[in-house]
């Protein structure tokens, strides 16, 4: 490559750096400016010669440069801003922190351009220096881009260098091989092997959407070489080609968990996605993956699952572009003065007072008068410089002890590492360095006992239908840990499909210790909400809010206050799980449904990332959908999850788990057929978990469908006849329900009332006409009431 050449490549190229810079400074994306800090320091001791070394890698922090040479005995300050106030500031640290006098030269590289100072500017420099006997030459110690290009073009041309900047700057800007195409964008994408048949389906479908996919698999690389989108795709040799990403997807298998969550980090993508703090994606194409619990970095253990359909995974990946790369989680904001009432609960008997407040962070003195007992939390806001931070703990550290100080920090939900709180301790000395939801649940959540509530080994994870979507129980994990919205979840089903057993497992995943996740999950029970409410006029509506509620329904009510309790579900700490709102419907006469949900409408900011997961039968889900969608107004008002029954690889699997032998599971799934409508008997998910359990009881029979007359309550229904035993105990379980509620319905009551609708009204009911029928019926009390329960059941 001639001269000419090089220089136009490398003029081109700090063109682009400053141009991307300032473009991305104008939206408050700093991530490059920080990056070429590095950048800088590299091109200038290639073209200089010095030998600058980064002060973050020093073992100790500097306050008022950026860079070391301790050879030459020149110190560095990089910086965007050219001002007369930052050269001036920097030069007083600079003395102030006596680096001068193992440094004795002071150099400035501004980002942008070099601009002219006038003669008074330059004379008060010139004195501030000359009080230490050192000197500062404008002309030669205020380098840019152009002072570095002059210096290339004018001196004895050295083409090794000019060739080295190049390759230094293409490294930051992600410029592509020569034979590939750029793109709008670009995606690492993690895996390993045992997974390379969905990632061959997926990336091709990414490829389509006119993305640089980046992978490091040359089996792979070399599959995908006749796809027609294929020079978009490029394989990485080493991290210096991959230092522009900053979207990356991680595919979680059994292998990938092995060799770079257990052990040390094996795929240079994932490596450099952890050491910069980049936003990630979890993915799964396995639902049931092993020691997820063993993952040192939590954070990965919560992934969405993908089903492996081809019309699933082309919609992921154009859903991918849209919401994932082209977009960014808000960050919750931070209110200090709710935060400094928690401080204060949490310190009970200490005094307090502020120490100082600013548009960064305010910091609280907690002390108790005539002890020598005084904690400091430093509470960052939204936006917070963390050089500024780091200096003002210093000035903190002046007066009180490091390890007195707390530091508590805003996490960044497009984070998946802990560099942030890392940066802070390194650079600080101190432990004390928190995410403030973390701190918040450690010092006001973390002892109060959770029990499991589930109770069986025979679990079975079943398919849930969101939208078009088959998905599993690991997504709605996904859902309560990572996502900001919407904050209101419904399991939806009919009677017997297993709501209440999937909220418990969700419950017990969640509350385990080993899982790390950190909630307080507040399980309330139909009948408990029933029985705390029963006699609650609903007509004052302050009666729906959620701290009342686990006031009266949960055994740990009285635990926290309503503003540790707002504040904890705010940082995602809580997750309400109401089990059974058609029951309370249904029951309570006074309690309004839309009130309610206006309710939970209305705290808004109070719950934050905090979730609410409610169950109900199918007949009011509808109905709670459009009319939280209309009052929010963006049509992400809920969440709605449909769980289905079994399909025929999930009840063998059940029967398996119960130890049931391979010839009784294929009777079991002949048995279970009986009881599948005819028109559902094309369908893949037909069998209630429910009615496997009877089944279940068929099998242990020893042959025997004749069941124990003791626990069959009927004289309607014949107890050895399959359909009666499958109608009595599906009576037997709402009876149950309505007994808790003082409802006298037996079974024998539900068969005559469904008799008489059937016979006199062919099976077609008015709602007004439900109490003539329930008046029929002479073994039944509390009509009336009864009659209302089935209106709202049925209607």
């Amino acid at each position: 490559m001639n001269l000419p050449t090089l220089f136009n490549s490398l003029s081109t190229r700090f063109g682009l750096l400053k141009s991307k810079m300032k473009i991305e400074n104008a939206v408050n994306d700093f991530g490059l400016q920080v990056l070429l800090e590095n950048t800088a320091i590299e091109i200038l001791n290639t073209v200089y010669g010095y030998k600058f070394i980064n002060t973050n890698k020093e073992s100790l922090n500097f306050t008022a440069v950026d860079a070391l040479d301790n050879e030459n005995e020149i110190a560095l300050q990089i910086t965007s801003t050219f001002s007369k106030t930052k050269i001036i500031s920097t030069i007083n640290k600079y003395l102030k922190n006596d680096l001068h006098k193992n440094h004795k030269h002071l150099k400035f590289f501004f980002l942008k351009d070099v601009k002219s100072l006038n003669k008074g500017t330059v004379n008060e420099i010139s004195k501030l220096l000359e009080t230490k006997g050192l000197r500062l030459n404008v002309k030669e110690d205020f380098i840019d881009y152009e002072a570095i290009y002059q210096k290339l073009y004018f001196d004895a041309p050295d083409i090794s260098k000019i060739l080295k900047v190049i390759e230094i700057i293409d490294n930051v800007l992600g410029v592509l091989p020569i034979n590939k195409i750029s793109s709008f964008a670009s995606l690492g994408i993690s895996f390993e092997n045992d997974e390379i048949e969905n990632v061959h389906t997926l990336v091709s479908s990414l490829l389509k959407q006119g993305i640089n996919i980046y992978i490091t698999s040359k089996r792979l690389y070399n599959e995908l070489k006749e796809h027609r989108f294929f020079d978009y795709l490029v394989l990485v040799k080493d991290d210096k080609s991959i230092s522009h990403i900053n979207h990356y997807l991680i595919i979680i298998s059994n292998q990938y968990i092995q060799k770079n969550l257990i052990e040390e980090e094996s795929c240079v993508l994932f490596k450099t996605l952890l050491h910069n703090n980049y936003k990630s994606k979890t993915l799964a194409f396995n639902p049931y993956i092993n020691n997820l619990n063993r993952i040192k970095n939590k954070r990965f253990r919560v992934y969405n699952n993908l089903d492996t359909d081809k019309k699933n995974i082309q919609e992921f990946s154009e859903n991918l572009v849209v919401n994932f790369m082209s977009s960014n989680t808000t960050q919750l904001k931070v209110d200090t003065d709710n935060i400094k009432e928690s401080l204060i609960s949490i310190r009970k008997g200490f005094e307090h007072k502020i120490l100082l407040e600013n548009n960064q962070q305010k910091t609280i003195l907690f002390y108790i008068n005539k002890m020598d007992v005084k904690i400091i939390y430093v509470v960052l806001k939204n936006g917070f410089s963390t050089i500024s931070t780091i200096a003002h703990v210093k000035d903190l550290s002046k007066k009180y002890p490091l390890k007195n100080i707390n530091l508590l920090v805003p996490q960044n939900p497009n984070h998946k590492t802990r560099k942030v709180l890392d940066n802070f301790k390194d650079r600080l000395r101190i432990e004390n360095v928190y995410y403030i939801g973390e701190f918040l649940f450690e010092e006001t959540l973390n002892d109060i006992n959770q029990l499991p509530i589930l109770g069986i080994d025979d679990f079975v994870s079943p398919v849930i239908k969101h939208e078009t979507n088959s998905i599993h129980l690991v997504d709605i994990l996904h859902w309560i840990v990572e996502e900001r919205s919407p904050s209101i979840g419904i399991i939806e089903a009919p009677g017997g499909i297993g709501k209440t057993t999937l909220v418990e497992k969700i419950h017990d995943e969640l509350i385990n210790k080993e899982n790390e996740y950190k909630h307080l999950v507040l399980f309330i029970e139909a009948n408990a909400f029933i029985e705390s409410f029963k006699n609650t006029d609903f007509s004052d509506e302050t009666e729906y809010d959620l701290y009342s509620i686990f006031k009266k329904c949960h055994s740990q009510g009285n635990s926290i206050d309503e503003q540790l309790f707002y504040n904890n579900f705010n940082y995602g700490n809580i997750l309400m799980i109401i089990d059974g709102v058609d029951e309370i419907v249904s029951t309570i006469t006074s309690f309004n449904l839309h009130s309610f949900l206006i309710k939970l409408s209305e705290l808004g900011e109070k719950i934050g990332k905090g979730k609410i997961l409610l169950t109900s039968r199918d007949l009011y889900v509808k109905d709670i959908q459009t009319f939280l969608n209309k009052i929010n107004g963006n049509g992400n008002g809920i969440v709605v999850y449909n769980l289905m029954p079994f399909n025929k690889k999930l009840a063998e699997k059940y029967f398996s788990l119960n130890g049931v032998s391979s010839l009784k599971i294929k009777r079991g799934l002949s048995l279970l057929h009986e009881f599948v409508m005819e028109k559902e008997k094309d369908s893949e998910y037909v069998y209630p978990p429910f009615v496997l359990d009877v089944v279940l009881d068929f099998m242990n029979s020893e042959g025997s469908f004749k069941v124990d007359n003791d626990m069959f309550n009927s004289e309607y229904l014949l107890s050895n006849y399959r359909l009666d035993f499958i109608i009595q105990q599906t009576f037997n379980r709402e009876g149950i329900k309505k007994h808790e509620y003082g409802y006298d319905l037996s079974i024998d009551s539900q068969v005559a009332f469904f008799t008489i609708m059937a016979i006199e009204k062919m099976g077609r009911i008015r709602e007004e006409e439900i109490l003539d029928i329930v008046n029929q019926i002479d073994f039944i009390s509390n009509s009336e009431k009864v009659a209302k329960g089935l209106r709202i059941t049925l209607f």
